[in-house]
């Protein structure tokens, strides 16, 4: 099954008043009706030209596993891989690493970019952690650590990896409504020990 949109871009400036095209998106669902491709054409004046094309597979347990991004070549006529994310569960159905890849035409494979690693206390998650890869080892770099009260997320710590020790950056705090949902996000940033509000979010 496969649906398309079209999106169209406005040009006021010339005093024409019109619509016109700008991209054209089709998506692909399998006979699970699982969202498994996704193609992004670009408006040439006259007709589609292919631009971008991402294909996404899924494990036995219905969750995504992996999304290719592709990127069409004119002078090929092909679509060529640039950007790959994986996710990798544990048997519970929660993610362990979320991995993503970038396309080395020279080996003709993937190379690791960037992850995330994440932990847990039974089904809760307590921590994530950011890394990169400099071609041979993982370098962690930032992390977050999750508080909870009851069911709901309070509080989100931001911590910087300084090569020796985990400084901490920032803070998120959130408030909930009876439903569990966020009314209100809170962000504070720590100088000198001291944590102060730098942003505030609200919900409705």
């Amino acid at each position: 099954l496969e649906v398309s949109e079209i999106e169209q871009a406005g040009d006021w400036g010339d005093g024409s008043g019109a619509w016109t095209n700008a991209f054209k998106y089709t998506f692909t669902y399998d006979a699970n009706k699982r969202w498994v491709g996704k193609t992004i054409k670009i408006w040439n004046g006259s007709g589609w030209d292919n631009y971008q094309k991402y294909v996404i597979t899924y494990n036995s347990n219905n969750k995504e596993t992996s999304t290719i991004y592709k990127s069409w070549i004119e002078s090929t006529g092909s679509w060529d891989n640039f950007e790959k994310d994986s996710i990798i569960y544990d048997g519970a159905g929660n993610i362990l690493e979320a991995i993503h890849y970038g396309w080395n035409s020279l080996n003709n494979d993937w190379g690791y970019d960037n992850k995330w690693t994440y932990t847990y206390t039974g089904n809760v998650k307590v921590s994530a952690i950011y890394s990169t890869y400099d071609g041979s080892n993982w370098s962690a770099l930032g992390r977050y650590t999750y508080s909870y009260t009851g069911a709901n997320n309070d509080f989100i710590l931001v911590e910087y990896w300084t090569g020796q020790s985990w400084l901490k950056t920032g803070k998120y705090s959130y408030e909930f409504n009876q439903a569990g949902q966020v009314t209100k996000e809170t962000l504070r940033s720590q100088k000198n020990g001291l944590w102060s509000k730098t942003n505030v979010k609200t919900f409705s």
